[in-house]
């Protein structure tokens, strides 16, 4: 049965998968690449850590019989599969996975110039793009507003129009070009660590697209931030879309502070900040055996005092209401 045809994208990419006790050709192959990775000091490894020389010559044995597509025995499987756990130790987080995704000795032959074709440099190449993208629609719009002006709302003309349609793209650009710069400084340092995880792929991908949308909606929540001297700081679109694209985690931050301030907590304040009335007159107490309830499961020691004060106060109403 002949191998299905695989496609000039999937040719490129390494065809390094994990390691498999029940094929001991495999196996063996990438014990010796991991091995020899490690003899070239391509890879780090822990602290005072050498490879066992036993395990060496066995790779090595079980590898060249590997090559010649000869018949390796089950028990020569399982002592090659401890020996590579044990290099795998030593290189950990590593793995074999990591080391073929980020070999730069993967490379191929494209008009006349080797180009690397592992997979980590495939991401990188695409982050690069979409960075360049990016900056050129961020120059675009910065000419734009030079060469004809701030565009004006409400007002009808093509380069008007186009110019309007860039400034609204200004905080997305920049936000997404906030990602890419974010995720090819991490990229860069998995690639030298060789701990590129191929599983967290699609992580890339929605990084920028939320580093995009982050940017767009930052625009909407801060204009200015407020340092602990007083003093005010006022950003442009772009560096907060920039800001917010890089780091996530500051639209989070800003929503959550905003709706703190505009959506007040239900619980002890809000009921104490109903006990007063303009008019002075006595506040509408819940029934006795409602109050009786929540005191029954509450958790913390102030809303248990506050209850206890609203019981008594319940109590003493009751007992002050005129017979009859």
């Amino acid at each position: 049965m002949t191998e299905p045809k695989r496609t000039w994208f999937q040719r490129l990419i390494p065809q390094g998968a994990t390691p498999s006790e029940s094929d001991p050709q495999k196996l063996a192959k990438d014990a010796l690449y991991v091995l020899n990775t490690i003899s070239r000091g391509e890879v780090p490894i822990a602290t005072d850590a050498t490879v066992n020389e036993d395990d060496a010559i066995l790779i090595h044995q079980v590898a060249a019989k590997a090559e010649k597509s000869l018949e390796i025995s089950p028990e020569e499987g399982a002592r090659v599969a401890l020996a590579l756990g044990r290099l795998l130790r030593i290189i950990t987080p590593a793995t074999v996975l990591s080391l073929r995704d980020t070999d730069p000795a993967e490379r191929r032959i494209f008009f006349l110039f080797p180009v690397p074709t592992y997979l980590a440099n495939h991401l990188s190449i695409g982050l690069v793009i979409t960075t360049l993208v990016s900056v050129l629609i961020a120059v675009t719009g910065e000419f734009w507003v030079r060469y004809f002006g701030e565009p004006l709302d409400q007002t009808d003309g093509i380069f008007n129009n186009i110019g309007l349609v860039l400034s609204i793209l200004t905080p997305f650009t920049y936000g997404a070009m906030g990602a890419c710069v974010y995720l090819l400084r991490s990229l860069h340092k998995y690639i030298i660590e060789r701990t590129f995880d191929r599983r967290r792929r699609p992580e890339y991908v929605n990084r920028v697209l939320l580093g995009s949308v982050s940017g767009g909606a930052m625009v909407l929540l801060i204009d200015q931030v407020t340092t602990d001297t007083g003093d005010v700081i006022e950003f442009s679109s772009a560096v907060l879309g920039f800001l917010a694209g890089y780091n996530i985690d500051l639209l989070f931050s800003a929503i959550e502070r905003i709706s703190e301030a505009l959506l007040p907590k239900v619980g002890i304040e809000t009921v104490r900040r109903r006990d007063a009335r303009p008019d002075g007159t006595p506040p509408t107490l819940p029934p006795l055996e409602r109050l009786l309830d929540r005191l029954a499961v509450a958790k913390s020691e102030e809303e248990k005092t506050l209850l206890k004060e609203l019981i008594e106060a319940a109590k003493a109403r009751a007992l002050a209401k005129p017979a009859g």
